[in-house]
């Protein structure tokens, strides 16, 4: 695991705050990381927030990277190994009980996700 968490965000100038937020909580990343980074640092991790503007004329740029590495695709990874584990398997679909649980729809970015998402970043490749 690396000792460090280097949250960096990306954008041009029309830019004000990262659309990237959570759908059940509206937290941004930033506001996650400012959440997270006690624990993060009680356990020797050291966290850092940059932002850094893309050069002028470009335009709708909102990007996060995590130890330099994409947050969306770090994101789907961890997205797909959820929706796995959380999958009905073969005989539950033939079944006639429900597992009660709401499906969500592929855009849901839960807090818990993002969380696990920032977490993953931390492994080292």
């Amino acid at each position: 695991m690396q000792s460090t968490l280097e949250i960096t965000w990306r954008h041009s100038s029309d830019i004000r705050e990262t659309a990237i937020r959570s759908t059940d909580t509206g937290k941004t990343i930033p506001e996650i990381q400012k959440e997270i980074e006690r624990s993060l640092t009680d356990a020797g991790i050291s966290v850092r927030f940059a932002e850094e503007l893309v050069p002028p004329g470009s335009v709708g740029v909102d990007e996060i990277l995590l130890n330099g590495r994409p947050f969306l695709e770090l994101y789907s990874g961890v997205k797909a190994s959820h929706d796995y584990c959380h999958a009905r398997s073969r005989r539950e679909e033939l079944c006639c009980h429900p597992l009660g649980e709401e499906d969500q729809s592929a855009s849901d970015m839960t807090e818990f996700l993002i969380r696990k998402t920032i977490l993953l970043a931390l492994e080292e490749d």
